[in-house]
């Protein structure tokens, strides 16, 4: 499966084994998100006192979701999705 989704706060990218997504949450801090996986979907929620945001990816059972990882860095959430073999 070639995957390619892309807003201005959001972006996945197919790299062959993985999927990576992007979320852009400029002044949220790691302490304000809180990021869900499940076979179906990644659920992205950001909320601090300020605002929220709240990001929502099908992923269609084809994801190792035990493998998945995640860091955040100037207000860039990167979670690497690892393709089920």
């Amino acid at each position: 499966m070639n995957y390619s989704y892309n807003t201005n706060k959001a972006q996945v990218k197919d790299t062959g084994d993985n999927y990576v997504a992007e979320f852009e949450l400029a002044g949220f801090s790691k302490k304000d998100l809180n990021v869900t996986a499940t076979n179906s979907k990644l659920s992205v929620d950001a909320k601090n006192q300020d605002r929220k945001s709240h990001f929502k990816l099908d992923l269609y059972g084809i994801i190792s979701i035990e493998n998945i990882e995640s860091t955040m860095k100037n207000g860039l959430l990167t979670v690497t999705l690892p393709k089920k073999s």
